[in-house]
Order: structure tokens, then sequence, then C-alpha cells
């Protein structure tokens, strides 16, 4: 599937127009809810124009999409002075009427069909949405390349970059992806909830009105298009998998008695909460069948096993205190294992170069001068972390880079390291003391530093010992980068290869898949 975000939106319209035998399918998403309405109305004006019968369907809360798009055709055919309804096609009950419609609009000098639907992630939220709105829309995708058909949808993001917020299966169904540009995020501890509804009763539209203010979120502009990222689980878990025994350092395995009880040490707790909300969560992503390409193996990575250690970490130094014995432990590491023998056996079977290939560190120059001009920036930061894992990233941008005033994540992706015992392709400086160590590659300076494996190696290879010790000269670090320039600045932020302390065995997928992200700097420090 073609996923350049830069391709000018004319020149995608003009492909929707269907031919005599197939058409074509684009997915537009991100950027904000006008401006992907306004593209919709475009579309219709546009297409409809060259002499294609266009029919546009927006979101109807609690419809059947099949329904809403039988509706709308039958509405623009019957406004064309098409003839009534021939015949019915045999095949899937929701497009059964797809050939009438085309030989409909044929008879009256139209040439083909362009639906343009507009949100088909609320059309196919699971959560809300009516069951099979996304079969239908899946088929509608399968009849484009051998029927006169042509599918323009937009989208909300599901990610800050703009990606649709839809299910991987469906995207890549569609021949063409756009991403209009990022969106803004607030993140919101889900606790502020709570403490918002305890001894309150609400109706459900007077509870939807009264989210925007409890959550915070910004005035009504951009509200719609913000996404709300929750960090924290309400309550203890229940972990739904086979108890593995808890055996104490001294004496016999035992199993606490009476309710879970707040510890002397809170963070403790909650840190043991949280994790072993999130490994309950992790379980079920890890049991989801792993795709054998670049992008799908990168994805499973970053949502499912890049989390494990961190959460496997938490849970252990706390789990004594939430008052009952940790299941699931042995359930989560085994599909870890799977992972890691699944990604093992198909590293040899991806391509070394080309399309499809995984990216490399001596690519990345490249990718941040391209953000640096794509986004105005003044100025480039290439900072390069020595051992940054993705677990490690990820608590990094989820805690500690959101203190920076005026950062923001705008992508993030993976390059794929030679293991723990490569060199790096950094070359060094000479004379450049402080966190940062400057050196260049590909004719790029590097602001290169070991703070990352200087904290795992001092914490005993304790991730969250490895954080306290590098958040603060790590931040201190970064604004003495930035200064007081107000300009904007584009930032690269990566590392050379992953798990430094070489404790697992070969190339492990931990030691292979280093995090990068892209970030814009705007402001004061």
């Amino acid at each position: 599937m073609d996923t350049a975000t830069e391709d000018p939106l004319e020149a995608l319209l003009a492909s929707l127009r269907p031919e005599a035998d197939r058409g074509r399918s684009a997915l537009v998403s991100g950027g904000s809810s006008r401006a992907r309405r306004a593209l919709n109305a475009r579309a219709v004006e546009r297409l409809a124009g060259e002499g294609a019968l266009t029919v546009r369907c927006g979101f109807v809360e609690g419809a059947s999409l099949a329904d809403t798009v039988a509706g709308a055709v039958e509405d623009a055919l019957e406004a064309a002075r098409a003839p009534g309804g021939l015949y019915d096609d045999r095949g899937d009950a929701a497009l059964r009427a797809l050939g009438g419609w085309l030989f409909r609009a044929r008879s009256v000098g139209l040439q083909g069909l362009v639906l343009v639907l507009d949100e088909v992630d609320a059309w196919c939220d699971a959560r809300g949405a009516t069951p099979g709105n996304a079969a239908t829309l899946g088929a509608l995708l399968a009849e484009v390349p051998r029927r006169a058909l042509s599918v323009l949808a937009t989208a909300g993001a599901g990610q800050a970059a703009g990606t649709p917020a839809l299910a991987s299966a469906l995207v890549d169904r569609f021949g063409a992806l756009r991403v209009l540009g990022p969106v803004p995020t607030v993140q919101r501890d889900p606790g502020l909830l709570a403490a918002e509804l305890a001894g309150r009763s609400c109706s459900l539209p007077a509870l939807q009105r009264a989210l925007p203010g409890w959550l915070r979120l910004p005035p009504e502009g951009p509200r719609e298009d913000t996404l709300v990222v929750f960090t924290a689980p309400l309550g203890a878990p229940h972990l739904d998998a086979p108890e593995v025994p808890w055996v104490p350092s001294t004496g016999a395995p035992e199993a606490p008695e009476g309710p879970p009880r707040r510890p002397e040490d809170p963070r403790r707790w909650l840190r043991a909460v949280t994790s072993g909300a999130a490994l309950q969560s992790l379980l079920r992503r890890l049991e989801e069948p792993l795709e054998e390409t670049v992008p799908g193996l990168e994805r499973a990575f970053r949502e499912g096993a890049g989390k494990v250690p961190l959460a496997l970490e938490g849970f252990r130094a706390g789990a004594r205190t939430v008052g009952y014995r940790p299941r699931a432990l042995g359930a989560v590491e085994a599909a870890l294992g799977r992972f890691e023998a699944h990604f093992q056996a198909l590293r040899p079977r991806l391509p070394a170069e080309g399309l499809g290939a995984p990216a490399r560190l001596s690519a990345l120059p490249g990718v941040l001068g391209a953000f640096a001009g794509a986004c105005g920036a003044r100025s480039a930061l290439f900072v390069l972390c020595t051992g940054l894992r993705e677990d490690l990233y990820g608590a990094l941008r989820e805690r500690v880079l959101p203190r920076l005033s005026g950062l923001r994540l705008v992508d993030q992706g993976f390059h794929w390291a030679e293991g723990a015992a490569a060199s790096s392709p950094v070359v060094p400086r000479e004379g450049s003391p402080g966190v940062f160590q400057r050196g260049h590659l590909g004719g790029v300076e590097v602001l290169q530093t070991a703070l990352c494996a200087e904290g795992l190696a001092a914490s005993g290879g304790s991730l969250e010992g490895a954080l306290e010790r590098l958040e603060g000269p790590l931040l201190e670090g970064l604004r003495a980068l930035k200064g007081g320039a107000e300009a904007r600045a584009a930032l690269l932020f990566t590392g050379d290869r992953g798990d430094p302390l070489g404790r697992a065995v070969g190339e492990t997928a931990f030691e292979v898949l280093v995090p990068y992200g892209l970030f814009t700097w705007d402001g004061r420090r």
C-alpha cells in the first residue's frame, strides 16, 4: 500500500475517477475534522463533474453502513433519472445491489460509482458501532479492483502522528493512505473522572456534556480533534490466567489473606497495580497473530512485547503489597518467548534492502533533514542514547520528555541494529565534555550520551532504577542544548543499539529494534 504523506491531494482525487472495469480506494486521516470534511466536499464536486455517480455518506449514530450506503445511492440514482432496480448480484448481502447500481448509472451516461465516506472510524468503532459495519467496508474495498467502484474514506487520528484510528487489517485494504497532519494530545489520569463521578447521578447526555470540563480539555475549537491518553488504571487488576506460585526469598510459599491493603510504600503499591493492569492488556496483545512484514513486526513489538519487561519489573516489585499472589506471569513470559521465536524465524526472510526492508541508523540523518524542512524548523538536533531500549524509550517519552516545555511528538519508528555486540557507527569528536559527546554520522552532527547504558549498568539492569538515575541529567542536558532560542527546532531522539548489558543470548528483538522519535520543539526553556 502506498503510504506517502505529502502527495498532493488534487492528484489523489484525480486518481479516484473509476475506469470501466476497476476503481481506486484511498483513506485520509489526521489533521482537523474540518479539513477532512472540506476534502470530502471537494471530492464530491470534482468527481461528479467528471461524469461519475458520486455519493457521500455521513456518519449516523447507530445506523447500519450498508443501509446508509444503499439509501444514499438510490437517492442519487433517482436524482439522475436512472431506471429502477433491475437485478441483484449474488454474493455479500450488503452488496447485492452493487451490479444493479453500476448498470443503472451507465444507462444515464455516468461512468462508475464513487462512495465518499465520512469518519469511517466512527462507523467501525467496535465500542458503539452497529455490528457488521467493518465487514461492509471490507466487502466494498474488496470489489474496488474488479468493478467501476472507487471509495474515498476519511478517519480521525488514533495516534499523535495522525495515523488512522482503524484496525490495521482495514487500513491495509485501501490502495492509498494520506495523513493530513498530526493532532494535539493531552495526557490525563482517569482518577480525575473517579473523583468527579463519586456520589453523582447523571443522565447519559449530562455525562457527555460534563466530560470535557472534568477532563480539562482545551477550548471548543480543537476539542473534537484532541486525543485523550489515559495513563493509569482505576483499580487493582484481575489477571485471567493459570496461577503461577510466588516463592518469597525465604520460607515456604504463602498466600496473603484478606483484602488488599495499602502498604507503607504507596508508590510501590500503585506501581504494582498499574503494572498488573498493563500485563493483562499485554497478554491479550501478545496472543494476536503476528504479521510477516517489517511494519507488522514493529507494531506488534511497540504495542506488546516491548512493554513487557517494564511491566513485569513493576509488578514483581510490589506484588506482595497488593494483597494477592501474582498470577499470569508465566503466561506473559511464555507469550514473550513465542514472540521472540517468531521474530528470529522471520528475520532471515525479510528483505535486506529496497522496498519492505528495515530502516537503518545510517538513514536517520536524511529522515531528520526531511522532517526539519517539512515542519519549518530553524535547527535540527540528532540525539543518540547508547543502549536505548524500547521500554526505556517509552517510559522516557511518557514521563520525562513531556517536562520539556514546547516539545511535541510528531512521529516515531524503529531502526534495526545489528545487536548488542555492534559498535556505534557514530564517529566521536575530540574535546566535547559534558552530558553529550559531539560526533558525526553521515556528515550530520550527532549528540551522543551514555546515560541510558550507564543507568542500566549502575542499577543492576533495573529499568525503573535507570530512569531515576538518568532523568535529571538528561533533562538538564537537553535544556542546555535548546538554550533560550525561541525558534522551532526539530529533534530526533534515538539509540545506536538496544540492551547494552547483553543479558540475553544472541540478537534479541530488544537488541535489534531500536526506537526513534521525531519531535518539534518550540519556545524558551
